[in-house]
């Protein structure tokens, strides 16, 4: 498998930063290769991306949030070869994020990260880059309450609910602080 790091400061708590990415609901919000997630059980999740419509790409990946550690670990199902983890340190400027993508060879591919992603200008690096920056585009602007727009404010919409795939809903309310 090859790695692949990226990092980015972010000028908001750590903790709160920590929250946002470790809620598998928020992914769509901040993995552009990503369409929608859902929570199958409290290890695995499941999530639709790349392409638009319905040519986008369903799978299966374990979700293991370590909490004290600040870590959240994932990896695809099987024969996908994608796993990574994402680390939030405390900063003196607010949190770090540092974020680490492993791919084997299938994985790997442009032609595979373009299928995923459904944007054929997006490398690996391109791909991560943007992830951090939706990172910080909602948790910056969550500590500021506006998202900035092209003459003025308003609200952050990205705070609004996603819902859960189960049936019977989820047994874990999104955090709301």
């Amino acid at each position: 498998m090859a790695d692949h790091h990226a990092r980015i400061i972010i000028a908001a708590p750590a903790a709160e930063v920590f929250a946002f990415i470790a809620n598998p609901m928020n992914l769509p919000r901040w993995q552009p290769s990503l369409r929608e997630a859902f929570r199958e059980d409290e290890a695995r999740i499941r999530v639709i991306g790349g392409g638009v419509g319905a040519q986008g790409v369903a799978a299966h990946a374990r979700f293991l949030v370590e909490h004290e550690a600040r870590r959240l670990c994932w990896a695809a199902e099987a024969g996908i070869g994608c796993a990574g983890d994402v680390t939030v340190t405390e900063t003196p400027d607010g949190a770090e994020v540092a974020l680490e993508l492993r791919l084997g060879p299938r994985a790997e591919r442009p032609e595979a990260v373009r299928r995923w992603t459904g944007d054929a200008a997006l490398d690996i690096a391109a791909a991560m880059q943007a992830s951090l920056e939706a990172v910080r585009r909602h948790c910056e602007g969550a500590v500021q309450g506006v998202t900035l727009v092209s003459g003025g404010t308003q609200s952050d919409p990205s705070t609004a609910p996603l819902r859960d795939s189960r049936a019977y809903g989820t047994s874990v309310e999104p955090d709301r602080g």
